[in-house]
């Protein structure tokens, strides 16, 4: 059931801008939660009544290209010496130390001690929501969780490999991620959120993992991107409209969780197999060559919103 201000203010409006091409179309169709579609939640209806009379446009938000991002030390080890002062940062405004918080210092402090280089590093910076993380908490048909199957496939892939998570929101996500870290030691679970660490994440990772069960347009894949880091996506929404399957990132799919799931690690263990050859480079590459600015954004707004010639 919409809201009523929600519904009034589609069927009162002159145009509806959606921020992605296929997140417009997916807004048509009623959202079918148990199969892990998300689409219009109750506002279908007014939504195909604005697109059967042309006036609603998915126009793809746009990225800022800065020239260059501004370089952090590339060596793992500055990278762990920064979270372990970041996780010190964020004890101050706590009475006690959240068990996820003791858990990481305790990885960061094993990687140091065995001076781990990982020669894979699967990353992921995003807000502990449903939204972005329903998938990876989908139960698998050989028990546990798809993030258990994820970490396993990292292990086989290299015992040096490691999943870095930076994300906070849900505290019912994070129990399920902190248990999930205290299960592997090839996870890194770091539950807040620091501009420094992001920002380390995207230029230095190897793989960026966006699994969202709907995704409007999404700008961490467009900040990986940037970097020359691939994705590894679900094809919904936004990152359908900006990473290409085994040409810019790696896009999984399914009509279900279960077959969401069973492709995702499919996807991975393409990505695996590709890492270090010069088809990655080159799907690197793309990555990194890929635009989305606000000035092509720009000019569909005055073209398809406001009627400017």
């Amino acid at each position: 059931m919409c809201k009523p201000h929600a519904c009034l203010s589609i069927v009162l409006s002159d145009r509806v801008h959606l921020v992605s091409p296929t997140y417009a179309k997916e807004v048509l169709l009623a959202s079918r939660p148990e199969q892990g579609f998300f689409g219009g939640e109750g506002l279908e209806a007014d939504l195909q009544a604005k697109a059967r009379k042309r006036s609603l446009f998915g126009i793809l938000n746009g990225c800022e290209y800065p020239g260059k991002d501004a370089p952090l030390d590339a060596c793992f080890a500055a990278f762990l010496r920064l979270a372990d002062s970041v996780l010190i940062g964020w004890q101050g405004n706590k009475v006690h130390t959240p068990s996820q918080d003791f858990i990481a210092s305790k990885r960061i402090s094993a990687m140091q001690q065995q001076s781990l280089q990982p020669d894979f590093l699967l990353t992921s910076v995003g807000r502990l929501t449903d939204q972005k993380m329903l998938l990876l908490r989908q139960p698998m048909p050989q028990g546990g969780l798809l993030i258990d199957a994820v970490l396993s496939r990292l292990a086989t892939h290299s015992a040096s490999a490691r999943l870095m998570l930076l994300g906070s929101g849900d505290p019912h996500l994070a129990e399920v991620f902190r248990k999930v870290a205290a299960r592997h030691e090839n996870l890194l679970f770091l539950n807040g959120y620091d501009e420094e660490l992001s920002a380390w994440l995207y230029q230095h990772g190897q793989l960026f993992l966006m699994p969202s069960s709907f995704e409007p347009c999404g700008i961490s894949q467009m900040l990986a991107m940037r970097a020359g880091q691939p994705c590894l996506v679900h094809g919904v929404g936004g990152l359908q409209d900006t990473v290409e399957h085994a040409k810019s990132g790696f896009v999984f799919g399914g009509d279900d969780l279960a077959e969401q799931a069973a492709d995702l690690l499919v996807k991975l263990d393409e990505a695996l197999r590709l890492y270090g050859t010069s088809g990655w480079q080159k799907i690197a590459k793309a990555a990194r060559a890929k635009r989305f600015s606000w000035a092509k954004s720009a000019a569909q707004y005055t073209k398809k919103l406001y009627k400017f010639s």
